[in-house]
């Protein structure tokens, strides 16, 4: 009875270790920075017929942000980006965008190239992504702004739009919530529910959009499922439309080539 009690103690002890690292390690496991293109300090935009960048003031201190532009574009694509993604990797396919016909901007979440890093939440996230879109409109009229979001970008996305209502929004590997997300993807036993600082549970927002909301979806996609781009489109009770890219994975050529004629489709 002593080393069954033993071991229980022993058992409980590992499994509030688990717990305790996955809450302390999970911002480098949802946005792993590190493994990202590097952003030097000399780095600039080089894509387009003009460049901008600035840093602006963030909730971690600064955030990066950079806009390639072309001559006489339609308007401006805002990118919320993936979390294996810079700006620096950006900066290697924005001409896909250009060649729509749109300048394209996007932004580094704090801890990306040169944004500033800090035990960042939901909350600093979501006020950041703001700042970011509020940057843009200083630059561009918001009725030319098109707001595009690719995987844990989506969410992201998600809340801006929910704000700023003016055109369609565009989504890549999107999810229901973020929470869900992580779930599928790590053991049962881990309480996700009650560790979780990101849930980024889009329902909220998405019952505040108005304009269209246009997805696309690897149909293999095994780091966000089909089920949970299906469970917001249902959440948007007929605002969101969603298209499946057959024999396709989250990571995939062939969805990036699919998302280039979606978006010359549906673009104006």
């Amino acid at each position: 009875m002593r080393r069954l009690n033993q071991f229980l103690m022993l058992a409980f002890i590992l499994y509030l270790g688990v717990c305790g690292l996955f809450y302390y390690k999970q911002k480098q496991l949802l946005f792993p920075a590190q493994l990202t293109q590097s952003v030097p300090a000399d780095w600039r935009p080089t894509v387009g017929d003009s460049q901008l960048q600035a840093m602006i003031n963030g909730n971690c201190g600064k955030l990066h942000v950079a806009m390639w532009k072309i001559n006489n574009a339609k308007g401006t694509l805002m990118m919320f980006h993936g979390n294996g993604e810079s700006l620096a990797s950006i900066n290697n396919y924005v001409y896909a965008f250009h060649n729509l016909g749109y300048n394209l901007m996007a932004w580094d979440y704090p801890g990306y190239g040169r944004s500033t890093d800090c035990w960042f939440s939901e909350n600093d996230l979501l006020e950041d992504a703001e700042s970011a879109y509020r940057w843009l409109a200083t630059q561009e009229d918001p009725k030319r702004i098109f707001i595009f979001g690719y995987s844990i970008g989506t969410g992201l996305a998600l809340s801006v739009a929910s704000k700023h209502q003016q055109n369609p929004l565009f989504l890549v590997a999107a999810y229901d919530s973020l929470l869900n997300v992580v779930r599928e993807n790590v053991y049962t036993f881990v309480p996700v529910s009650f560790i979780l600082r990101y849930p980024l549970d889009t329902r909220k927002w998405v019952e505040e959009i108005k304009q269209p909301i246009y997805l696309i979806h690897g149909s293999s996609d095994n780091l966000i499922r089909p089920s949970r781009a299906n469970q917001l489109v249902k959440n948007a009770k007929g605002k969101a439309k969603i298209e499946w890219v057959k024999n396709t994975g989250h990571v995939d050529d062939l969805l990036w080539a699919y998302r280039n004629q979606w978006l010359k489709r549906l673009l104006p």
